[in-house]
């Protein structure tokens, strides 16, 4: 009878009571630095056996080390029967510099980690596209420029051709230099000299002394 009924229980999901003399309810619950478990005193040699525990008056609660031995503990003890089993197997400490398997992080931990790759793997994405967005602005900026530079270089040889031109055109209604000499007057002798009169005294010493 007692088999049947440890079957009956199992087919329709009920959890099995392993301890017949179980009183009132048992409550496995954490925090966010301790294991806790709620239990009717006349259980507490349950309770008593897991090692580390402390007795917390103010929550009526026994408290534990939040650590693997102790979930292993707690779970093997109460799990079958608890009203309320509701903890988490805790994360072991591991040497700094010392990254974390993939295996051994949970669901939540992988989705973020890959959500965060992907959002990196994005912004890269988004920064090399505004990158060679840029560099095409660059380039056309430069072919811009090239074909401000050939078209002044072209204006600048029409401006120098149609001043070479202009020269030549003024160049043919210039009037020719026109060398004026001055002429002289030479003064020559008269057929008689009469030195008593002043101006043919000096065409006299003018004869004879050497001009400088």
């Amino acid at each position: 009878m007692v088999a049947f009924l440890n079957i009956l229980f199992i087919t329709m999901g009920m959890p099995f009571n392993v301890h017949p003399d179980k009183i009132g309810s048992i409550e496995v619950f954490e925090d966010s630095t301790h294991f806790l478990v709620r239990i009717h005193p006349e259980n507490r040699d349950r309770a008593k056996k897991i090692v580390g525990r402390q007795w917390d008056g103010d929550r009526k609660a026994w408290v534990y080390p939040k650590d693997p031995a102790t979930y292993e503990a707690l779970l093997e003890e109460f799990q079958k029967d608890a009203d309320n089993f509701n903890i988490r197997r805790p994360k072991t400490k591991r040497p700094l510099g010392i990254r974390p398997l993939v295996e051994e992080l949970d669901n939540d931990e992988l989705e973020n980690q890959f959500l965060e790759e992907s959002r990196s793997l994005g912004e890269i994405g988004e920064s090399q596209e505004k990158m060679y967005g840029e560099l095409e602005q660059i380039r056309e900026m430069l072919g811009s420029l090239k074909d401000v530079s050939a078209n002044q270089s072209r204006i600048l040889e029409e401006v120098r051709g149609t001043q070479e031109e202009a020269t030549k055109v003024l160049i043919k209604f210039e009037p020719p230099t026109q060398q004026t000499t001055k002429a002289e007057t030479v003064e020559v002798f008269p057929d008689s000299l009469d030195l008593t009169k002043q101006r043919e005294v000096e065409l006299f010493e003018k004869a004879v002394v050497p001009q400088r």
